[in-house]
């Protein structure tokens, strides 16, 4: 019997609901239900084989790719018990699972483990291309889903899962570890679970998985991993779809088919086109920024330099012919929403002479208004109407710095 003092196990499930409204999706995170948690942690105890995973050493060839090939999600959570866990995905493009490319890269993470093939994962196969699988799952959500499709092919991603313990004076050892599981989560609205699998290579076994994956980690040191998997993604190719039936659905399910903890994965095959973001704003932009959310903003301008629970912030964006930084404020509603209330441009260099250049523009464009705030010695700002929509130009000094700037409110 396992006690209670030695093990604490916590699920990182995030279930995703999608709910149309007006021009964004709006996606609510809910935690597991106690009958969730506690089939988690009876799955979790029951984990022996998943146990701490040792480097592999070996001479096998890897040449990594010109361009970065991997991406990383890191997670930082509180364990049952009060440990503070650091779970770190790393994850590559998707590839033709028989790429030259992912294989490899998987010869320098697959710890001497062979890449499956697609006859590798125990698919019946029936007439008319319709593949069938039962694949066991740890999944509190789904026990033993059966993956049917319509396939002949199978795109691949490969990667690593690491957990570290961050928690200053409880080391974990061999007589006092700690369970925990992580979840990479496939949203379920479309009601299309079934097109994507996964194995976990463990030191001591190799799991199979079905939509959901938890993986699991009995961690009997500070470091567990870095633990290889790989997920596959079927496809469908026939003379209705010569590019493939399904891959436009790993992009566009809730705007990303993959989720880790409460961050969508950024998908990427092999052969996309490297996607270019905005580095430019325009008056008409502002319009558009109406009910958007963050992640619409991240496909527009890519990463943001901060992103917090009250703004984001992206670096290199140019108005008026002048470089700066474009920051999206984000309040709560009276319904526990979150929606974006006002938008800032503010200038690289700050030179309080520009003020007056600036503003010169911004009235080319419309109509002046009027002082919108003066009450303050270190700050000035005035109005101008364009288009209809109010575009507030501020100069501001201070102890803290000083800035140049123009914002638009959406509360108004």
């Amino acid at each position: 019997m396992i006690s209670l003092k030695r093990i604490a196990a916590a699920v990182m499930m995030i279930v995703m609901l999608a709910v149309s409204a007006g021009c964004g999706n709006s996606n609510e995170t809910l935690p597991p239900s106690p009958d969730e948690a506690a089939a988690a942690v009876e799955a979790a105890e029951e984990a022996e084989t998943a146990d701490e995973v040792t480097q592999y050493d070996s001479e096998v060839s890897y040449t990594e790719p010109d361009e970065d090939p991997w991406k990383t999600v890191v997670y930082e959570y509180t364990e049952n018990g009060g440990y503070q866990i650091r779970a770190t995905l790393t994850y590559s493009r998707i590839y033709k699972w028989d790429d030259e490319t992912l294989q490899s890269l998987w010869n320098g993470i697959g710890n001497g483990n062979t890449l499956p093939t697609v006859d590798g994962w125990g698919f019946e196969h029936y007439e008319g291309n319709v593949w069938r699988g039962e694949f066991g799952t740890a999944s509190s959500e789904n026990y033993g889903h059966t993956v049917y499709s319509r396939a002949n092919d199978m795109y691949y991603m490969v990667g690593t899962l690491t957990f570290e313990n961050l928690t200053e004076g409880w080391d974990l050892t061999p007589d006092d570890y700690l369970s925990t599981v992580a979840v990479v989560h496939v949203p379920d609205n479309t009601n299309k679970p079934d097109l994507i699998v996964s194995k976990m290579f463990f030191r001591n076994s190799v799991e199979t998985y079905d939509s959901y994956f938890d993986y699991h980690a009995k961690m009997t040191s500070n470091k567990w991993g870095p633990t290889p998997f790989v997920i596959g993604f079927i496809e469908n190719y026939v003379p209705d779809f010569p590019d493939g039936q399904y891959r436009e659905q790993y992009y566009k399910r809730d705007k990303g088919y993959l989720w880790f903890g409460k961050t969508k994965m950024e998908m990427e095959f092999w052969n996309d086109e490297p996607k270019v973001y905005a580095t430019t704003l325009e008056f008409s932009d502002y319009d558009s920024f109406e009910g958007i959310t963050r992640d619409e903003l991240r496909d527009i301008y890519g990463e943001p330099v901060y992103d917090e629970a009250d703004s984001m912030i992206f670096d290199g964006i140019s108005f008026l012919n002048r470089q700066g930084s474009l920051k999206f404020f984000f309040a709560d509603n009276n319904r526990g929403g979150e929606y974006m209330d006002c938008v800032t441009w503010t200038i690289d260099e700050y030179d309080e002479d520009l003020y007056p250049v600036i503003l010169d523009e911004l009235k080319s464009y419309g109509t002046y208004d009027s002082v919108y705030f003066d009450d303050s010695p270190n700050k000035f700002e005035e109005t101008v109407l364009i288009n209809g929509r109010k575009f507030i130009i501020g100069n501001e000094r201070s102890d803290s710095g000083n800035w140049l700037y123009v914002f638009s409110p959406y509360w108004e």
